[in-house]
């Protein structure tokens, strides 16, 4: 399999990279379903007023054509003050409409600042790109949807217009009010059913570009480990580092060993047949806590630094196998000496008087 091939899924720094740059699962076709929906239920609470407004400017304007001698007067005036009031009627619904797009964007995705969405890209006036893009799997999609969209919503008016011209006779003998409701009422179911099948459009629409965005996010596994290595850091630094911490560890354990009051060692025998393991453990003792405490511990060769540091600086060494061996497995460095072991270190109050006396 070639290295480069995009196999893995994005992680969730990636994701939040693509976030910050804008790419986000977005379908238009909720957002522009929302709008039509409300924008359309906002039409009908507010149509008396449209209605009204619009009706009396052109009342108005036709009254007014009837007196030509009163145009230059209160025509014009009487026009804009018409217009204005029909605008100022159209504003909370436009309004609203605004609010309606963004609200349903953000549901989508959640609130984003991505300043670089909004920078021209001259990368996308190459002739080759676009051709590229006008061919691409997306634009034949895009294609497809909307030819879905116009065949549905054609077919949905067809049905619903359809019924409404069937009943069409029966209204002739009623009122301009009855046929007023009845036509209304076909308008809103129409809206009704065109909304359901734009909903169902757009969430296919908003599975699909998921589906899209997951593609275009995947990445190569050479891409996976250079983001762990800036991540996690380089290895060979973090080697080195490791390096570092071993060392300065030791070199402090070695110091605590020359200050211990006993070293117990001890030889294990291991799987291997004539091979014997070497270990050893410093203890110090201090008034001030209520166990022996473990200052270093070692095997093999750390064993042999140990004593030398211990017999450089008078420090009691003991030969205990069982108790090194205990002490080596059961308790950490910077730990003090289990209650289970206190029997086998009895002793120790004696080697720690001894080496006092010789110290002194």
């Amino acid at each position: 399999m070639n290295q480069e091939e995009k196999t893995e899924k994005a992680t969730p720094q990636k994701l939040k990279k693509a976030r910050e740059q804008g790419l986000v699962v977005q379908s238009r076709e909720i957002t522009s379903t929302f709008v039509l929906f409300v924008g359309i239920l906002a039409l009908f609470a507010v149509k008396e007023d449209i209605v009204f407004n619009w009706g009396g400017l052109w009342a108005g304007i036709c009254r007014a054509i009837a007196h030509v001698h009163e145009w230059e007067n209160g025509l014009w005036s009487f026009a804009f003050n018409k217009i204005m009031a029909f605008y100022v009627t159209l504003v909370p619904f436009l309004f609203l409409v605004v609010v309606v797009g963004i609200l349903a964007s953000w549901g989508q995705f959640g609130p984003i600042a991505a300043f670089e969405r909004v920078v021209p890209d001259l990368g996308k006036m190459n002739p080759a790109q676009a051709l590229e893009r006008l061919f691409s799997l997306n634009t034949v999609f895009d294609m497809l949807k909307t030819a879905l969209k116009l065949c549905g919503v054609f077919a949905i008016a067809y049905r619903d217009i359809g019924v409404f011209l069937q009943k069409a006779p029966f209204l002739m003998d009623q009122g301009p009010g009855t046929i007023y409701l009845s036509a209304g009422k076909t308008c809103l179911w129409m809206t009704i059913h065109v909304v359901v099948f734009l909903s169902v459009v757009g969430v296919l629409d908003y599975l699909y570009q998921r589906y899209r965005m997951s593609k275009e996010l995947m990445m190569s596994k050479q891409e996976l480990k250079e983001e762990t290595r800036e991540i996690e850091g380089n290895p060979l630094v973090k080697s080195r580092m490791r390096h570092i911490m071993k060392r300065i560890t030791l070199q402090r354990m070695m110091m605590n060993v020359s200050q211990a009051d006993v070293v117990i060692r001890a030889e294990v025998q291991t799987l291997k047949p004539g091979h014997r393991m070497q270990r050893a453990v410093a203890l110090k003792y201090s008034y001030t806590k209520n166990a022996p405490e473990v200052v270093g511990k070692g095997s093999d060769l750390m064993v042999q630094k140990m004593v030398q540091i211990a017999e450089k600086n008078k420090v009691k060494i003991v030969e205990n196998n069982t108790l090194a061996q205990n002490l080596y497995t059961q308790v950490n460095v910077g730990q003090e000496v289990p209650g289970e072991l206190y029997q086998s270190i009895a002793e120790m109050a004696y080697f720690k008087e001894m080496n006092r006396g010789e110290k002194e």
